[in-house]
């Protein structure tokens, strides 16, 4: 379900009918803890995109006073991990000046804690959907983001020089604990796709006042667009933003590949007009291709460097390579044979 605001600023009358239409009030008032998490990259931002590259602080402060208004007794928990290149969750809301900078009423700003999800006790999360997360790349979330009762992403609506479109979806893949997360760049994709799968926000909000087309997700232009999204769907929220930027579903590889895995259709419902953003620029593309590609290889020679350690011997190792490759080579081919009904 979608609901479209064009208030900029929202009151707890606004939060209320947005509540109500997706309805989520009563899961609302009965929560014991919220888990909010916004996009702060690395915390602050001297661009061109200036305040697009962040969350919008009013809106969260604003969203943190109606639900302390409805529900006088959970706990409320603003999520952040590390960013690539020493962007720490704890620098960032230091630099933001967090809680206080919310500037809540003291009684609410005694129930906010901040979660730093690189930090904090992991649970592992497993699902036989996962793309990204099987096997040796296990997926390890923050125990405390994973068992609140309400979780909620706030999001800018974003033009990306990876996954070329950044929405409620791709937030999510803030939510990973580790500090350098360029070993999932080359697969971000499948690790959204993962996360979307795992986390399955229940109020997600994708801010059009804040948006930013060209070189996002930091170094972009900032646009305003003149409407917010709000959806208890990541997915069906992301069908809209991306659209209303001027995308295709299926022209965004973690929204085609969720579309496939959840068997939702790839229409949106047109509750926006669209507006033709400038995309990220072609050499920028190029570029990034180039790194994702090295990155994939290396990925795969550590990989393979880590199993070859596993083995006593170097003859077991040979002799173990030896076998999977006439598996590779031949195993196919006789599975094809009897499926074809060749072997009576």
């Amino acid at each position: 379900m979608i609901v479209v605001s064009r208030k900029n600023s929202l009151n707890g009358e606004d939060w209320n009918e947005i509540f109500e239409k997706l309805q989520l009030a009563v899961k609302a008032q009965a929560a014991r803890s919220f888990a909010f998490k916004p996009n702060f990259v690395r915390g602050f931002f001297k661009t061109a995109g200036g305040a697009a590259a962040i969350t919008d602080l009013e809106l969260l402060s604003s969203l943190l006073s109606y639900l302390c208004g409805i529900n006088k007794n959970a706990q409320m928990f603003i999520c952040e991990s590390d960013s690539t290149g020493y962007g720490f969750a704890y620098r960032k809301f230091e630099q933001l000046g967090l809680p206080c900078s919310l500037n809540l009423p003291a009684e609410d700003l005694q129930r906010v804690r901040l979660l730093d999800l690189s930090r904090d006790r992991l649970s592992r999360i497993a699902d036989e959907r996962f793309l990204r997360f099987r096997q040796q790349n296990q997926l390890w979330l923050s125990e405390t983001f994973i068992e609140a009762d309400f979780k909620i992403s706030l999001a800018n609506m974003k033009t990306h020089n990876l996954a070329a479109y950044s929405g409620a979806c791709k937030n999510l893949f803030g939510c990973l604990p580790e500090t350098n997360k360029h070993c999932h760049h080359a697969f971000i994709h499948q690790a959204i796709h993962d996360l979307a799968l795992a986390i399955r926000p229940d109020l997600n909000i994708l801010d059009g006042f804040r948006a930013m087309e060209g070189n996002g997700p930091a170094n972009g232009h900032q646009v305003d667009i003149g409407f917010r999204l709000f959806s208890d769907s990541a997915l069906e929220a992301d069908l809209n933003g991306c659209r209303s930027m001027g995308f295709e579903a299926p022209e965004i590889k973690h929204l085609k590949l969720l579309l496939h895995t959840t068997g939702m259709h790839g229409r949106s419902a047109a509750l926006t007009e669209q507006v033709k953003l400038q995309r990220v620029d072609g050499s920028i593309r190029l570029k990034n291709g180039l790194a994702m590609f090295l990155q994939r290889l290396g990925c795969s020679l550590a990989a393979l460097g880590c199993k070859i350690c596993n083995f006593e011997s170097i003859s077991a190792f040979a002799g173990a390579a030896f076998r999977k490759t006439c598996k590779i080579l031949f195993g196919k081919g006789d599975g094809k044979k009897q499926g074809n009904g060749e072997q009576k």
